[in-house]
C-alpha cells in the first residue's frame, strides 16, 4: 500500500513539474513572440517615396509647413496604410496631447471633445470614443505615430497628393484656404522670362504720298499729347487685407504680374496672403523701414527668415520706404555684399492720396518723360481703380508695354533712376 501511495505521489510531482515547466516555457515563447510581432512590425514600414529630404516639403497643415526633426517624417506600411507622427495634430491649437505612462498616450479634440488613447499594453489597437480600431504599432524611433486614416476621428481632413512620384500629406480644418496643389506649387521654381524690348513706334509715314499744299492739317489736340515708349513695371508695398487680395484676383484675371514688397511683420502675419502672391507668378521682395546700415541688415534678416518659414526660399529685392532718409552708396554696398540689390520706384502711384482721376493723369505724365516707369502702388481705398484705368491705357497704345521687376534685371534700376 505504502509502495503504491509513494508511486502516485510520486506521479502528481512530476505532473505538477511539468505544469510548472510547460506555463514557463509558454511565458517565455509568448514574450518571444510579442518581441518578434513588434520588431516585424518596424520592419513592416519602409520609407514612403518622396519622403527623402528635397525642396518641396512634404507635409503640411493648413496653409503651412510642417516641420518634422525626423529622418523619416512618415511612413507606409506594407498594406499601403500610411502613418503619421502625433505631433502633426498637436499643430491644430484645440487639440491636447498627453502621457498616460509609459509607451502610453492620450489625443483629444477639446472642441467636439474626440479622442484617441494608445496604450503599450494593447499594442495591436488604439481605442477611440466608439471603441476599438486595429493598428500595427504606433511607435518608431520612440516617435509616436498614428495612422493616417484616423485624422477624422478628430475632426480634422486627411489630404494626399502625388507629384513626380513623390507623396505629399496635408492635415486641415476649415481655415484653411488653399488647396494642397497650390500649396506644393508655391515651392517650386517659378521660371521669370526677361522683359520684352519696348516695341519700335509704327511709322506711320507713306513715301509715295504727295502733300497738297491747299490743305490744312488739324492743330493738335493739346488734352491729348501724344504717347512717348514706355516700357511699365507695377511694384507694391503696405500690400495687405481684402484690398490687397482684390488687387491679386485682378492681376490675376489680366494675366499681369507684380513685384510685391513685404515687411517681415507682414510676412509673419499674412503668410496666406504672400504665398498666394507667390503662386500667382508674382515676384515677391522685402521692404524695410531703415535707412540705418545696421538696422537695415537686422530687418533684412528677419524678413529673409520670415520668408524662408513661409515660401522656403529667399529674395535679393530690397526696397526703403517712402521718405526715409539713406546713404545710398553706402547701403547700395552692404546690400551687394549680402547678394541684395536695391529696387526704387521713379514714378510713385500717388493712390490714396489723390482721386482716381488726378493721380491717373499725373501717372501719365510722368510715364511719357521715361523710358522705364517703375510704379509705386500700395492697396489705398482707390488703387485697383488707379490699376484698371492703367491697364486699359497701355492696351490702347502700341508704344507702352508691361514687364516685371525681378532679380534677373536689376540693371534696369540705374536707367530708371
Amino acid at each position: 500500500m505504502r509502495s503504491n501511495a509513494n508511486k502516485m505521489k510520486n506521479t502528481r510531482e512530476k505532473k505538477k513539474r511539468s505544469t510548472i515547466h510547460n506555463n514557463r516555457s509558454m511565458k517565455l515563447i509568448a514574450s518571444v513572440l510579442c518581441v518578434a510581432m513588434c520588431l516585424s512590425a518596424s520592419l513592416l514600414f519602409y520609407t514612403a517615396p518622396g519622403a527623402e529630404a528635397a525642396d518641396i516639403p512634404k507635409m503640411y497643415v493648413n496653409d503651412r509647413v510642417f516641420t518634422s526633426n525626423q529622418t523619416q517624417p512618415y511612413f507606409k506600411d506594407i498594406n499601403e496604410n500610411l502613418y503619421i507622427p502625433v505631433d502633426m495634430f498637436l499643430e491644430f491649437s484645440y487639440i491636447t496631447w498627453s502621457s498616460t505612462g509609459v509607451g502610453a498616450f492620450y489625443i483629444e479634440n477639446t472642441r467636439t471633445h474626440s479622442y484617441i488613447s494608445y496604450t503599450s499594453q494593447r499594442p495591436d489597437r488604439i481605442k477611440y470614443n466608439n471603441g476599438w480600431l486595429p493598428v500595427n504599432t504606433v511607435t518608431h524611433n520612440e516617435v509616436s505615430y498614428l495612422p493616417a486614416k484616423y485624422a477624422p476621428i478628430l475632426d480634422v481632413k486627411l489630404e494626399t497628393d502625388t507629384y513626380d512620384g513623390k507623396l505629399y500629406v496635408r492635415l486641415k480644418d476649415s481655415s484653411a484656404q488653399l488647396t494642397l496643389l497650390e500649396l506644393t506649387e508655391s515651392f517650386r521654381p517659378v521660371v521669370i522670362p526677361d522683359p520684352p524690348d519696348p516695341p519700335d513706334p509704327p511709322d506711320t509715314t507713306d513715301p509715295t504720298e504727295t502733300i497738297d499744299p491747299t490743305e490744312t492739317m488739324d492743330p493738335p489736340n493739346p488734352q491729348e499729347p501724344e504717347v512717348n515708349t514706355s516700357a511699365i513695371a507695377l511694384t507694391f508695398t503696405d500690400f495687405s487685407g481684402d484690398r490687397a487680395e482684390s488687387i491679386l484676383k485682378y492681376l490675376r484675371e489680366n494675366d499681369l504680374s507684380a513685384t510685391i514688397f513685404f515687411t517681415a511683420d507682414e510676412i509673419i502675419s499674412s503668410p496666406s496672403l504672400v504665398r498666394r502672391a507667390a503662386i500667382d507668378g508674382h515676384v515677391i521682395g522685402i521692404r524695410i523701414d531703415s535707412g540705418n546700415e545696421y538696422n537695415a541688415v537686422i530687418e533684412i534678416n528677419s524678413a529673409q527668415s520670415a520668408l524662408l518659414k513661409v515660401l522656403k526660399r529667399k529674395t535679393r529685392l530690397i526696397r526703403i520706404s517712402d521718405g526715409v532718409d539713406y546713404d545710398a552708396d553706402m547701403l547700395n554696398n552692404k546690400l551687394s555684399a549680402m547678394g541684395c540689390s536695391l529696387c526704387e520706384v521713379n514714378i510713385p502711384s500717388k493712390d490714396g492720396k489723390y482721386k482716381v482721376s488726378a493721380s491717373f493723369e499725373m501717372l501719365k505724365n510722368q510715364m511719357n518723360e521715361s523710358d522705364i516707369s517703375i510704379i509705386g502702388f500700395t492697396s489705398a481705398n482707390n488703387t485697383l481703380e488707379i490699376l484698371k484705368l492703367l491697364h486699359d491705357y497701355v492696351g490702347e497704345h502700341d508704344v507702352l508695354s508691361f514687364f516685371t521687376v525681378d532679380e534677373t534685371n536689376a540693371v534696369i534700376f540705374d536707367k530708371a533712376n
